[in-house]
């Protein structure tokens, strides 16, 4: 599990952009639960990921059953959850509360109570659709830790979703697809690879994943999204997510989907797409393949390093430029007595 950051296409900012362009299809690059700790080093750190990615798929076994989804709420943890032969994809949200990344080992814990039946591919997803900014996030910023009280929401959520989707019906697998790229730009908070929805159909339910291409979303958007598409569509169950692609984060640190365009626009696109893909299922083979390789992150050391040098700069900015605001004045004072 990597994190798409830390700004820009340095590092993995761009990671979302470049899994979806090794797809073959139209590609989904959700966000994992991970947070800068788990930052590419570099930008060549990507091709080590896709082709693990590559080597997961060559081994992976396909299969046309899955079961119909399942919705579960445990304190403030939200979860929509689905199997698909063998694998399974749970998308965790703490919407309409406030939260930024989920850690890697809260997210490793959660798989770890997801997983029933011998279950051993869990794509768990971290939604990251609902952040009051920086400045009204709190100075944790919203980040799901090891011990707090939100961690424990997930493993309970988790558990519970793993166990309900392990009983729950099967049938044959449908699924339909649409993607607009829209003509947002970064700066607008949207990403290269737009917004992409999927719906998939088990046994006559029916669920919708809308995936947008930006790091995370303003506080009450998830919800009127949610609402345009069951208004248009019908579908059982929805859930919003962002790639949390960082090049949407070039010049501001802090840059959310709704804060620059507008809601009503976006509801539109998505509603939209959503009937699209509703319109284009089709029984389709399902296959999930857990692959490690080896890169370098930022990690813990270098995250709090980075922070540290970057402060110590900002200050001796402060005085390089008060000091240069000085020697200006006192030369004007000069030429002003002198001339």
């Amino acid at each position: 599990m990597i994190h798409p950051g830390p700004l820009g296409e340095i590092g993995g900012g761009d990671l979302p952009r470049r899994v979806a362009l090794s797809a073959e299809g139209i590609g989904f690059p959700p966000h994992a639960t991970a947070g800068h700790d788990f930052n590419l080093v570099s930008e060549t750190e990507v091709d080590c990921v896709l082709d693990a990615a590559d080597r997961a798929l060559a081994g992976a076994t396909f299969r046309r059953d899955g079961t119909v989804p399942v919705s579960i709420e445990a304190g403030e943890s939200s979860m929509l959850a689905q199997r698909f032969g063998d694998a399974g994809l749970a998308v965790s949200t703490f919407a309409p509360g406030s939260a930024d990344d989920v850690d890697f080992a809260v997210g490793q814990s959660a798989r770890a109570e997801f997983r029933t039946d011998g279950l051993e591919d869990v794509l768990l997803v971290d939604g990251h659709n609902c952040h009051a900014g920086l400045s009204g996030a709190g100075p944790d910023l919203g980040h799901v830790t090891p011990g707090s009280k939100r961690s424990y929401d997930l493993y309970d959520a988790a558990g519970t979703a793993g166990e309900a989707a392990a009983e729950a019906d099967r049938g044959r697998t449908e699924l339909g697809v649409a993607w607009d790229p829209t003509e947002w730009t970064p700066e607008e908070g949207i990403g290269p690879l737009g917004v992409r929805v999927a719906v998939t159909r088990v046994a006559g339910v029916e669920a919708a994943y809308v995936l947008i291409d930006g790091n995370n979303m303003v506080p009450g958007l998830r919800g009127d999204l949610l609402s345009a598409v069951r208004e248009a569509t019908g579908v059982d169950h929805v859930e919003v997510m962002t790639t949390d692609n960082h090049v949407v984060n070039r010049t501001r640190a802090d840059n959310r989907v709704g804060e620059e365009i507008d809601a009503d626009a976006l509801c539109e696109t998505v509603r939209s797409l959503a009937v699209d893909a509703r319109d284009d299922l089709e029984p389709v083979a399902v296959a999930g393949g857990t692959e490690r390789t080896t890169v370098t992150v930022f990690g813990n050391d270098r995250t709090e390093t980075l922070a540290t040098q970057a402060n110590a700069a900002l200050s001796l900015g402060a005085a390089l430029a008060a000091a240069v605001t000085l020697f200006a004045m006192s030369v004007s004072v000069l030429l002003f007595f002198l001339t």
